[in-house]
């Protein structure tokens, strides 16, 4: 298997996918990963391990550097770019200044979801999850990709009610004065599914007006069975990650999953984070996040992959 392709001199490239894994940043003239990051690696050692030598086997070295470091030590020479003469000393400042830069732009700030964000959420969410496999089996029969946006915004105007009358976080992302990017989050104690269904039943207008009474009871149906199909240890559940289309692939999903890891690391009564996912596609995207295939599941026919992130 080939290095990523080349790139001049000591740029960084950041959020670079090697082998499955996805790199902080990394240069190609050093073969050099570098990993800024915090505490949580303490609680993924082996996951980290893994990475390491995936890609070791492509002759890439990774380091391993603090936040607080690269912010606070800017005048000595990081180890991995030493050299001798004023042009060299000059070309390690300007690629520690712009590796500071590129921490900055590349972990979006993630935000709180105030109920009065919220409505801009489930637009945002609508949007992203308009060719989602769980969603087209509860809305079967609309073909038209804005309409199946609209209907799906309001489910999700319905969702962030449930989840605020529960009590259960949700949390964004804004750009450009909205929140484009959002996780509708469960902690360690769920509500029962009884009590699900009584706090939802203030949004059977909204939700009959968008699917109707059979795709209610298709939707019902899906989520007993996710329900049921958690695992044992206490965990915290991703029942939703979005990034409207606008602004994907600019790392928001990754700072959402950042954030919701950082969470789980956190506490002692929890051992990770579970998902489950219907877009094969995306079991790559979260393995290479840490996320590990624990089991499938079927609900309505919809192929969806259990996956777990283990923290500890």
């Amino acid at each position: 298997m080939a290095r990523p392709a080349a790139k001049s001199g000591t740029d960084f490239r950041s959020s670079q996918i090697i082998a499955g894994y996805f790199a902080d940043f990394y240069c190609y003239s050093h073969a050099l990963v570098v990993e800024v990051d915090g505490a949580i690696h303490e609680h993924q050692r082996g996951y980290d391990r893994v990475r390491r030598e995936a890609f070791a086997k492509l002759g890439i070295r990774t380091i391993r550097v603090k936040n607080r470091d690269v912010r606070d030590d800017l005048a000595s020479s990081p180890p991995f770019l030493e050299g001798k003469g004023e042009q060299n000393q000059k070309s390690t400042l300007s690629s520690r200044e712009k590796l500071i830069q590129m921490a900055d732009e590349a972990k979006p700030l993630v935000l709180l979801l105030y109920p009065e964000l919220q409505d801009q959420a489930a637009v945002a969410l609508g949007r992203a999850f308009i060719n989602d496999p769980t969603f087209r089996a509860i809305v079967p029969r609309m073909p038209d990709a804005a309409a199946r946006a609209s209907v799906l915004g309001e489910l999700f105007r319905a969702m962030f009610v449930l989840e605020r009358r529960t009590g259960q976080p949700a949390f964004g992302v804004v750009c450009d004065g909205k929140v484009v990017a959002a996780a509708v989050t469960e902690g360690a104690g769920r509500a029962s599914m009884a009590d699900t269904v009584m706090a939802g039943m203030g949004q059977m207008p909204r939700l009959i007006r968008a699917i109707g009474v059979d795709g209610i009871y298709r939707a019902m149906a899906i989520f007993r069975v996710l329900a049921q199909s958690h695992p044992t240890e206490p965990h915290l559940y991703l029942q939703a990650l979005g990034v409207d289309p606008d602004y994907q692939r600019r790392h928001l999903g990754i700072a959402l999953l950042d954030y919701l890891r950082d969470q789980a690391a956190a506490r002692a009564d929890v051992s990770g984070v579970y998902l489950e996912t219907a877009t094969e596609v995306n079991v790559a995207y979260y393995s290479a996040k840490g996320y590990q295939v624990i089991g499938e599941i079927s609900p309505l026919g919809v192929r969806m992959w259990r996956m777990f992130q283990r923290v500890r």
